[in-house]
């Protein structure tokens, strides 16, 4: 396997974990506290990043030279810009769907924005020499 293939592969899965994470969060926000699914899924984004960004580290791409802290805010950076995207994906299919499932609309905005994460962390966050 290719250095690309195998990390994107470790990525995907820390990914479905991330989404597990998600969607667990997602859906005690909307059915155990009665928040509403938008309100509901800005508690799940931050704990999914937290996740992600621990498992990522350690599996995907390994820790960086860099302090933790700011490994942890270039982490953030990416993850905030294919948050926003993923957030309006999100919310754009919950807004045009009769089902209105916010499981379902977070699995399909999840991957639509996969590539777009990956892409930013490999070239940019953790490439090499960084």
């Amino acid at each position: 396997m290719t250095r690309f293939d195998s990390r994107f592969l470790r990525f995907a899965l820390v990914g479905a974990g991330g989404f597990a994470v998600d969607a667990i969060i997602l859906s005690a926000a909307v059915h155990g506290a009665g928040l509403n699914p938008f309100a509901g899924r800005i508690l799940s984004i931050a704990a999914a990043m937290l996740a992600t960004w621990l498992m990522n580290r350690r599996f995907t791409f390994g820790r960086r030279d860099a302090p933790t802290a700011r490994e942890g805010a270039g982490y953030a950076s990416v993850k905030l810009a294919g948050q926003v995207l993923n957030y309006a994906v999100y919310s754009g299919l919950l807004l045009l769907s009769p089902l209105r499932a916010p499981v379902a609309a977070l699995a399909l905005a999840s991957i639509v924005v996969m590539f777009f994460n990956y892409t930013l962390l490999d070239r940019w966050l953790y490439r090499r020499g960084a």
